[in-house]
């Protein structure tokens, strides 16, 4: 073959070559641009071990509990009369002995006085039934008879009987004085008071003033039987902690104490109930609430 026809199919050759480069370079750039750049890369899973460890944990119970004052009393006079004074407003806060009201004491006092005298009057009568009987004691039969002697002696222990009675009458009478002023029974805060100066009171009355009790305040709320048996019997239950929440969802910083469980289970809904004590000094827990 001519050298000039070999140098012209080897050029041939070449261009076939750079052709097929260039399409098979445009071939590839196309179908490169069409796949997703930002698709990940598959990775191998990495799998990581750790050795077993024991631990303490604490477990929660939740339940709905229901606040209740542990004394809450309506105040109630024990004499009669017309209210003197009133010494408390409404939403006030008092402490045990505290005096709230007076009823009119005029006649209280007259009957203290009235007693006393009439105490003066059997504390002579008796000095004189014992000064007289004794006279005659030492006389003997021979100058007074013996029925002299007995009518003596029967004034005498009459004039005692006589002083017990009015010893008691002044303390009755003393007793009543004492009750023209109502007190509180205990620490407390008063409700809603309707009572005013001029008002006639008794016994019967029942609507005169609310005293309730806020700290500490109990929370009752109720488990069934075999919840019981697992936490709630007396050893457990000493190591429960307590907490509660309000009802905005606020969790009182506070813990209660276990005070004790009722005494059969309830027939209508086979739960017991629990009885837990909490301090309330800032008055959050209002009787009635649930918590």
């Amino acid at each position: 073959m001519p050298k000039n026809n070999k140098r012209k199919i080897i050029g041939r050759i070449i261009i076939v070559a750079v052709l097929i480069g260039i399409i098979g370079s445009g071939w590839l750039l196309y179908h490169y641009r069409r796949l997703p750049h930002n698709a990940a890369a598959p990775q191998i899973p990495q799998i990581s071990a750790i050795k077993p460890q024991s631990r303490a944990i604490t477990l929660t119970y939740s339940y709905i509990g229901q606040v209740e004052a542990i004394n809450d009393t309506q105040i109630v006079p024990y004499i009669s009369g017309y209210v003197n004074e009133i010494k408390v407003k409404g939403g006030q806060t008092v402490k045990k002995g505290d005096v709230l009201a007076v009823i009119k004491q005029d006649e209280y006092i007259a009957a203290v006085a009235a007693a006393e005298g009439d105490l003066s009057a059997a504390k002579a009568d008796l000095i004189n039934a014992k000064s007289q009987y004794e006279r005659m004691q030492k006389a003997g039969t021979a100058v007074i008879s013996q029925t002299e002697l007995d009518s003596a002696k029967a004034a005498y222990l009459s004039a005692q009987g006589a002083l017990e009675k009015a010893n008691a009458q002044k303390q009755t009478a003393q007793t009543n004085f004492a009750y023209t002023y109502l007190k509180a029974p205990f620490d407390g805060t008063l409700g809603n008071i309707t009572l005013s100066p001029g008002d006639y009171i008794s016994p019967a009355d029942r609507n005169i003033m609310q005293l309730v009790q806020y700290s500490p305040i109990r929370v009752v709320f109720s488990v069934s039987d075999k919840e019981y048996l697992k936490h709630f019997q007396k050893d457990e239950a000493a190591d429960l902690v307590l907490h509660l929440r309000l009802a905005d969802g606020e969790i009182l910083p506070q813990t209660g104490e276990f005070k004790y469980t009722a005494n059969t289970i309830d027939r209508k809904t086979d739960s017991l109930a629990i009885y837990t004590e909490f301090v309330n000094s800032d008055n959050k827990l209002l009787p009635n609430a649930y918590v």
